[in-house]
């Protein structure tokens, strides 16, 4: 693929996100799934037609990862918190948690019954159809009551983080132990004392830093 080509690509994805994101308001239907369904079928034609492409499998991973932390991230910047919303996010953590866990069970125990596999397997498989996506979830709320919205946000970047964290869990430990949940719960606080020090040295930053483009700083920390 040449570079000329990839250029047309990436402003044809741009052009076709902005066309999906007008129709998104008229049908309620996510720009994303339309953009979905896009890949879905270019990929379908290409393979048709016997279009030879780049391998974006080496790729998707880490575009899918920026564009989900772009998503929560945009969403993010429209919340505004104080003591009064403390009920909204935990409402919001219990219902990800209690839908992840419930809807990862059930999924586990239907794959068992069909496919006669372990319990710990079908419910690894189970999980990432059990997260309640922010990638569609977020970009969905734009037309509602910002109540609604904020519920939203918060319940599906809870969901990604959970649906993340567990993921990870029962991938490295096939058959779960105590030592399992100690080794978590310390990689848990480590993590949060890591990410505590970090906002708070992106403050120290931002308060100290006279350059006019500051974005880029905040998304590396």
């Amino acid at each position: 693929m040449t570079t000329y080509t990839a250029l047309i690509i990436l402003s044809g994805l741009v052009i076709f996100s902005y066309l999906f994101d007008m129709i998104s308001k008229k049908t309620r239907v996510p720009a994303v799934l339309l953009l979905l369904g896009l890949g879905i079928g270019l990929h379908f034609l290409v393979s048709y037609i016997g279009f030879k492409t780049f391998n974006f499998l080496t790729i998707l991973p880490a575009l899918g990862t920026i564009g989900l932390i772009l998503i929560v991230l945009e969403g993010a910047l429209e919340l505004k918190y104080d003591k009064e919303k403390n009920g909204l996010i935990l409402r919001s953590f219990l219902s990800a948690l209690t839908i992840l866990a419930g809807t990862s069970i059930i999924l586990a125990l239907i794959l068992q019954h069909l496919s006669g596999a372990t319990f710990s397997a079908c419910f690894l498989n189970a999980i990432p159809f059990s997260i309640v996506s922010s990638a569609i979830a977020i970009p969905s709320s734009k037309n509602m009551a910002d109540h609604k919205k904020e519920y939203i946000i918060y319940e599906a970047s809870f969901s990604d983080i959970l649906g993340i964290v567990l993921f990870n869990f029962m991938l490295n430990n096939p058959s779960v132990k105590l030592g399992s949940f100690v080794n978590l719960g310390m990689e848990t606080i480590s993590i949060l004392l890591l990410s505590v020090v970090s906002c708070l040295f992106m403050l120290y930053l931002l308060s100290r830093l006279q350059h006019h483009v500051k974005f880029f700083l905040i998304l590396s920390i």
